[in-house]
């Protein structure tokens, strides 16, 4: 094999289940077994050789479905939402415009080309349906004795409003209506000829150029365009039930607010674009909304620091009381600070786009110091410490300028989604998903299935202490942010305060190109079956480059508790596996191609460090193979190997006493050595080799 190292004047030592020198200078290849070194045996008698067991239901990297069959890994190829398509990989994109719409234009996913919100019919009303109590308004309109009648219309939009009927129609004609509209006490059906020919722009003597209040259930606000200022577009208040359809918000302090404030109020908003708010796009306090075939766009952030498409919250310390807000089929970009926002209520997003969120920038009014831009976003309430809840489901969340999905002491689910391009925003973050504890704050959860993480700039995945299980999913391409030294397909590690451990589940997924580490533990506990890491990469320094990667954690002294099964690690730089002061557990598995580093220095298929705490391995029928130094290396740690194959290393087992600790290999039984074939006694020698340098924690 190419890049193998000769290590002249070895001595040789091997222990048999004690700490240093044994009188023995190999493993296995002694004594009758009843299957050949290298294998072991199986329930039904046969010999199986150590590696992959060949009945797996599935091979690694896909995941066995409960209603049987194996699915590759990411989004299967119909497993897209609606207005999406595959893309032939592992994810889904949208059907949409190359580029983003110009103002006044919106496409949702599974249109090619922007449109109109809503269109311009003939006459001066359109296609406004016409029923006997229809109440009309005409600002053109100079003819005196209005009535409401199409041959006397109102000149005001309030005037057809305060005359119609429960639940009539108040048709508006073309104009620019310069007041403050409300609707109380009633239902009423507002409609527009269309959004671009009726606007309503407030005088700012009322919080939104149009307010639906208390009473006014099952109200609708349609066809028009709303402006406000220094006030809102929309406000609800007090009224379920209410509709607002084909509406152009544009320029107002915040788009749509819906709250509480006059008793429950849920809204249902259709077909509309929400552009350059300043604060909020959309915003829910304690109440119901769906948003669904819309458009949230280019909304910036005004002191007090503000700065979201959509935000969704409870009152700050009360508890919640069933507030929700779903997305579905829409698009969510150019937000600055967030792009949706769940605090302590619950968020669905279904099938949407949430994209291109940036983050603020240092010396902004309100947030002097900055902060990056968070896609999606799930927070317990800092009060009342109630958890965020939701789903994110055939969705993209892409270009983000810091975190695509975080998640801080809440629970979300994410299936079939892809989340891609997560940039650092100066120094800070660049995760595809991020997960946290708040202090104070419940543990946070995370299930992802079936999805993609790409091109992420510091971790695709990164768990600051909670609990997360991926199923199904791709880790690919994470790029290294240069300035904190990292780029990590998967890290778990211990919260920031120390209080709360990282548990990762990790089923049918694969990992590949991470720069540093494919998987990063500290402190964590790790259980992964039916998984591949891969193909990870030297940093800029020409160091690391590891497949997987397990240390306790420095401040805590929490060891990382780790166990592999039926997992590939391939093509990795260092070491394939390398196991620091903790504990680790691998099961017929394969550990293969590990390459030195850019000095041509290491290239071990497992390593075991003792620095503080005793470092112990277990590998029971794992292949190890292709390694350009070592196959199992230990430095003053403790390695089990039984039933195992070290196939084709410059050397097959290494132990160096490292500072005030010595070494110890123990002997299973059932272990072969050797090139092609491993029939031969493992040989262990001693070289006076140092370790690999431990990685860096996430900052």
């Amino acid at each position: 094999m190419t890049g193998r190292q000769g290590w002249p004047g070895v001595a040789l030592c091997l222990a048999l289940g004690q700490l240093g020198c044994g009188e023995d200078s190999t493993i296995g290849g002694g004594g009758a077994a009843p299957c050949p070194p290298g294998s072991w045996l199986a329930d039904d008698g046969t010999c199986v050789a150590a590696g992959l067991p060949p009945d797996l239901p599935c091979p690694p990297g896909e995941l066995e479905l409960a209603e049987g069959g194996c699915s590759p890994p990411g989004v299967p190829p119909d497993g897209c939402a609606e207005g999406f398509e595959h893309d032939g990989a592992h994810g889904c994109e949208p059907i949409l415009p190359p580029e983003v719409c110009p103002p006044g234009l919106m496409a949702v996913p599974g249109e090619t080309a922007c449109r109109v919100i809503a269109p311009c019919a003939a006459g001066a009303w359109g296609d406004i349906p016409v029923e006997p109590n229809t109440q009309y308004v005409n600002l053109g309109y100079t003819g005196g004795q209005s009535d409401g009648s199409a041959q006397h219309p109102w000149t005001t939009v309030q005037g057809g409003v305060d005359a119609a009927d429960a639940g009539a129609i108040v048709a508006v004609a073309a104009g620019t209506y310069a007041e403050d509209v409300r609707i109380a006490g009633k239902a009423v059906v507002l409609w527009g000829r269309c959004p671009d020919m009726v606007e309503i722009v407030s005088t700012g003597q009322q919080l939104a150029a149009v307010e639906v209040r208390a009473l006014a259930h099952g109200s609708e606000v349609r066809d028009l365009a709303l402006r406000g200022g220094d006030a809102g577009g929309l406000l609800v208040s007090g009224a379920s039930g209410v509709l607002a359809s084909r509406l152009w918000v544009d320029g107002t302090w915040w788009g749509i607010d819906v709250e509480d404030d006059l008793g429950p109020a849920s809204v249902v908003v259709l077909d509309t674009l929400i552009e350059h708010s300043r604060g909020i796009g959309v915003y829910l306090n304690d109440t119901v909304v769906t948003l669904e075939r819309s458009v949230v766009r280019a909304t910036t952030v005004s002191p007090p620091p503000w700065g979201m498409g959509i935000g969704v919250q409870v009152d700050p310390g009360d508890g919640g009381n069933g507030a929700s807000l779903t997305v579905r089929r829409s698009v969510v970009e150019q937000s600055m600070g967030y792009g949706v926002l769940a605090v302590g209520t619950t968020v669905h997003v279904e099938g949407s786009v949430v994209r291109d969120t940036t983050g603020v920038a240092p010396g902004t009014p309100g947030q002097p110091e900055g902060t990056h831009g968070r896609g999606i976003s799930l927070e317990a309430d800092p009060l009342s410490a109630t958890p965020a809840t939701g789903t994110v489901r055939g969705s993209l969340v892409a270009d983000t300028k810091g975190m695509g999905i975080a998640v801080l002491s809440s629970t979300v689910a994410v299936d079939s989604t892809v989340v891609r391009e997560s940039a650092a925003f100066g120094l800070e973050s660049g995760d595809g998903v991020f997960i946290q504890p708040l202090p104070a704050g419940p543990v946070p959860s995370l299930t992802m299935r079936r999805s993609l993480l790409a091109s992420s700039r510091q971790a695709g995945f990164l768990l600051f202490g909670g609990e997360a299980t991926v199923e199904g999913v791709v880790v690919d391409n994470s790029l290294l942010h240069h300035e904190i030294w990292m780029g990590y397909g998967l890290a778990a590690l211990v919260s920031p305060d120390g209080a709360t451990r990282s548990s990762l589940t990790m089923r049918g997924s694969v990992v590949e190109g991470a720069i540093v580490a494919g998987l990063a533990l500290q402190g964590a506990t790790a259980d992964l079956v039916g998984t591949v890491v891969r193909q990870s990469r030297l940093d800029s320094s020409g160091q690391f480059g590891r497949g997987v990667l397990a240390q306790a954690d420095e401040p805590t002294a929490l060891p990382t508790e780790l166990r592999l099964a039926q997992v590939i690690v391939e093509d990795s730089h260092e070491a394939g596996v390398c196991i620091t002061d903790s504990l680790a557990v691998i099961e017929t598995s394969v550990i293969r191609r590990t390459e030195p580093n850019l000095e041509g220095l290491l290239g071990d298929g497992l390593v075991t460090w003792t620095t503080v705490d005793r470092a112990t391995a277990s590998l029971t029928g794992v292949l190890v193979e292709d390694s350009a130094r070592g196959g199992v290396a230990s430095f003053g740690a403790d390695v089990a190997l039984g039933s195992s194959q070290l196939r084709c290393h410059a050397f097959d087992l290494n132990g160096e006493s490292y500072e005030a600790f010595d070494y110890a290999f123990q002997d299973l039984g059932g272990n072969g050595c050797g090139c092609p074939t491993a029939s031969e006694p493992c040989q262990v020698v001693s070289a006076n080799l140092e370790p690999p340098g431990p990685f860096g924690g996430a900052e």
